[in-house]
């Protein structure tokens, strides 16, 4: 193992959907640019890995396709706060970024009439969504990085924010295969690392068998802040429905052919749950399942039956460009759409679109530091990392051109790092990371989940204190299981976080109103955001989550 030392001037940690868009925009503008990607190549990596078949975008063809018909629809929503400053930005530049990607090869427009095929997806009856073919998706935005000449550093897992006088000016990481130690200088750093799986069972009992990618383990969340910047919402964790024994949801493909949730005793149920029924939000969609389920009329499943042959064929050709291995289980269980009844349920819990504060500029509370995607506060989904990606770039390229010179990262600080990351190498006889991660999936699922109170609460930051104290003695007997250590200290630190978070919200009064994580109260939400803080120094165990900083700030 040795050490390699990298300077750029902007770094994006996260080779993703978010990352790719951030690397492109700040290599237009001129700056060096350097991507580092955990999970391998960049062309099938992230949330997006297999593809994509559909896109939601603002096209400005009629009142609800604008900027204000959309925000006026966010601002209506009884969901986790939102920053409608930075949803304005994405709002605005919805369009411009949709005509980028297409300008590059995205294949929005309809094969054989030329047109966009807009369908009605999750959340609305407005067709704002385009259904396209993007099984090559990621492979596409690989490819204009890689125009653009960006450097793309492979699997390397990046596991700390250098800093210095408050600013950060660089990174430190491990390669994941020859244990190299990176050394990564930078003048402005953007994080993309997606969201967080892996923190609860999956139903199917396979855990890293994840609707988003298994190696999305908070990393980009953990570092942040442990750095010292500022993160939100971590509370809100959220979920989805999927195909019992798959794992992703397909929920917008059913829903916007007109398929129909329907109970084992065979009843429509989702007017009683919203009025838009299947088209009503996805947390929406996930308590009704659960709720029907644990009132005795379960487990629920999708009704294609009525559809005729066109939809049925269109909800297939989706399935092909975004999730074919569903067409395969689908063949295996012997289920035709025409007529048989697709099997759903609630999957585990992930923090997506929770994490990093950013401003509508994609900044975060460090000078230096920006973000995008679903580690951030705004996530706003795949057309909010596209469009977000696409301005932390330009606004990261742009502070990099302000930085003339910068100290070089201290010794210590890395040193530091470097003690952290391969202890685990050094330490025998410890603790294997699979049985931390089962201990803290236990502990999430059994007093964080669906139900929470704050005893539970508090029973599970004691624990969790006590798995980050274990973590300490980790062992790892090769590179992968090194990886694996470092992941799990890192999902830990996020489940702390979500579980600080929530206790907080309660301890104000104001309802997690979320019912993806919590059954809806009768009091009235407060609609506030609870920023979390903590002094990093130099990358050192933080204190536990009573030594952290609250500061709490308006739904804008």
């Amino acid at each position: 193992m040795q050490t390699v030392g990298v300077s750029t001037d902007v770094l994006v940690v996260g080779g993703g959907t978010a990352g790719c868009l951030a690397a492109m925009r700040a290599s237009e503008t001129g700056a060096d640019v350097a991507v580092i990607e955990k999970g391998g190549s960049i062309s099938r990596s992230g949330s997006c890995a297999s593809g994509m078949d559909h896109y939601s975008v603002l096209l400005d063809e009629a009142p609800w396709d604008t900027p204000e018909g959309y925000l006026a629809s966010l601002s209506a929503e009884k969901a986790k706060p939102q920053d409608l400053k930075v949803a304005e930005v994405y709002a605005r530049n919805s369009k411009k970024v949709f005509q980028y990607l297409e300008n590059i090869g995205m294949p929005f427009k309809d094969k054989v009439t030329g047109k966009y095929q807009r369908i009605a997806g999750l959340g609305g009856n407005h067709p704002r969504t385009v259904s396209f073919e993007g099984a090559a998706f990621k492979p596409i935005l690989a490819r204009q990085v890689h125009r653009l000449q960006a450097r793309v550093l492979e699997r390397v897992a990046v596991q700390g924010l250098l800093t210095e006088s408050g600013r950060v000016i660089g990174a430190v990481g491990f390669h994941i295969r020859s244990g190299d130690f990176f050394v990564i200088k930078a003048k402005a750093v953007v994080i993309t690392t997606g969201g967080a799986v892996r923190f609860y069972p999956a139903p199917s009992g396979h855990n890293f068998i994840t609707h988003t990618p298994p190696f999305n383990t908070g990393d980009g969340q953990a570092m942040a802040f442990r750095a010292g910047a500022a993160l939100t919402n971590m509370e809100f964790t959220s979920t989805s429905a999927e195909p019992k024994g798959f794992s992703a949801p397909g929920l917008t493909g059913f829903v916007s052919c007109g398929a129909r949730l329907v109970n084992a005793k065979g009843e429509y149920f989702m007017k009683r749950y919203h009025p838009l029924a299947e088209h009503g939000p996805r947390h929406l969609l996930v308590k009704a399942i659960k709720v029907e389920a644990d009132e005795g009329r379960g487990p629920c499943y999708f009704d294609c039956r009525h559809l005729p042959p066109n939809k049925i064929e269109f909800l297939l050709r989706g399935f092909r460009n975004e999730k074919v291995t569903l067409i395969d289980l689908f063949a295996a269980q012997g289920i035709d759409l025409t007529r048989d009844l697709v099997p759903f349920e609630p999957r585990e819990f992930d923090c997506n679109g929770n994490g990093i504060v950013i401003d509508e500029t994609c900044r975060s509370s460090l000078e230096g530091l920006f973000s995008a995607g679903n580690c951030s506060s705004a996530s706003l989904a795949l057309p909010g990392a596209c469009t977000l990606g696409y301005i932390a770039g330009e606004k990261a390229a742009e502070e990099a051109s302000r930085v003339k010179t910068q100290p070089p990262p201290g010794r210590e600080q890395i040193a530091e790092y470097r003690e952290a990351i391969f202890r685990p190498l050094d330490s025998r006889g410890g603790l294997h990371p699979t049985e931390l991660e089962d201990a803290l999936r236990q502990v999430m699922h059994e007093f964080v989940g669906f139900e929470r109170n704050a005893e539970g609460l508090r029973t599970a930051l004691e624990r969790l204190n006590g798995l980050r104290e274990k973590s300490r003695d980790l062992t790892a007997h090769n590179m992968h299981e090194l990886l694996r250590a470092n992941e799990a200290r890192n999902l830990i630190e996020v489940s702390l976080l979500i579980a600080a978070g929530t206790l907080r919200r309660a301890s104000t009064q104001a309802t997690p109103w979320d019912t993806t994580s919590y059954r809806a109260a009768d009091k009235k939400q407060k609609g506030g955001f609870i920023l979390i803080t903590a002094s990093g120094d130099k990358g050192a165990t933080l204190g536990p989550p009573s030594d952290w900083k609250y500061r709490e700030a308006p739904a804008t």
